[in-house]
């Protein structure tokens, strides 16, 4: 079950690129990866998790570094929220 959840997340990561949906865009620190778990009081490895099950799919700079959207934190909001943060947890590692 999870090796289908990650080759789907995969998938779905392969065909925002094709379908240029995710767009290279502009280096901005308060959207990287840190700064945002720092935000929502998280770790990074959370963040990673929840990409690959597909719930968040930031942007890339040219660096190939995540720049998170402002649909991704709302996202990230409603997941917080409406699964609560321990269960999603326990759920997802």
């Amino acid at each position: 079950m999870v090796e289908r959840v990650r080759e789907a997340a995969t998938l779905y990561m392969a065909r925002r690129y094709m379908e240029n949906d995710m767009a290279l865009v502009d280096y901005d620190p308060s959207r990287t990866v840190s700064a945002i778990a720092k935000r929502f009081q998280t770790t990074q490895a959370m963040l990673y998790k929840l990409e690959q099950r597909g719930l968040l799919g930031p942007d890339r700079d040219k660096n190939t570094r995540r720049i998170y959207r402002d649909e991704d934190l709302k996202q990230l909001e409603i997941v917080m929220r409406y699964l609560g943060w321990n269960l999603m947890a326990s759920q997802i590692y």
